[in-house]
C-alpha cells in the first residue's frame, strides 16, 4: 500500500507527463537533460499502479494542488482528468483535502508511506525535495506519519466527492 500526501502539487504516482516536466521545468533549478531523466523515472515508477498485482495508493491531495496551475490550463485540465480516469481503477482511492479544512495534520510536509508486502521489508516514510530524497524509517517516524495519514485522510473529502471536485475544476479552467 502507498499512502500520500501532496499539498502543492499533484503526486507523481497520478502526474501526466506534460504536468511532471512542468513542475520540474518551473523549479528552475534543473537542465533539459536532467528534467527528462526525472519524469522518465516518475513514469517509470506509475507502471506499478498498472502491474498484474498493483499495490493500493490512497493520495490525499490539498486542494492547492489542483486550483495552482501548471504548465497551463490544458495540461492542468489533462492532468484532472488523468486523476479522475485512475481513480476508476480499483486500487487507486485519490481525495481532495479542502481548502475549508483550514489548519491540519500535515502542514509541514508532503510525504509518502510505503508499505510492503513482505515483512521483511519493513514500511519507510520517503519525502522528496528539491536536492535530495529523504527516507524515515524508525517506528516512532513511521507512527507518527501514519496518524497524521489517518487524520488529513479523515478530514478529506471522500473519492466520490473529490471525483466531482475535480470535475467542477475542469468546468472552472474552461
Amino acid at each position: 500500500m502507498i499512502n500520500t500526501y501532496e499539498d502543492l502539487r499533484v503526486p507523481g504516482s497520478l502526474q501526466t507527463e506534460e504536468y511532471a516536466t512542468a513542475t520540474f521545468k518551473g523549479g528552475r533549478v534543473m537542465e533539459g537533460a536532467q528534467i527528462r531523466r526525472r519524469v522518465e523515472a516518475r513514469l517509470a515508477r506509475q507502471a506499478v499502479l498498472h502491474s498484474e498485482a498493483p499495490p493500493t495508493l490512497w493520495a490525499v491531495i490539498d486542494e492547492a494542488a489542483p486550483t495552482k496551475t501548471v504548465g497551463s490550463p490544458s495540461v492542468m485540465r489533462r492532468q484532472l482528468r488523468h486523476i479522475i480516469e485512475m481513480s476508476a481503477k480499483p486500487n487507486i482511492y485519490p481525495q481532495v483535502l479542502p481548502d475549508s479544512v483550514g489548519a491540519h495534520a500535515a502542514m509541514d510536509d508532503a510525504f509518502t508511506i510505503l508499505n510492503f508486502p513482505d515483512q521483511n521489508d519493513p514500511s519507510i516514510v520517503y519525502i522528496e525535495t528539491a536536492t535530495s530524497d529523504l527516507y524515515l524509517e524508525t517506528s516512532e517516524e513511521l507512527e507518527h506519519h501514519r496518524l497524521i495519514f489517518d487524520l488529513i485522510r479523515s478530514s478529506a473529502l471522500g473519492p466520490d466527492s473529490s471525483v466531482a471536485r475535480l470535475s467542477n475544476l475542469i468546468d472552472q479552467l474552461g
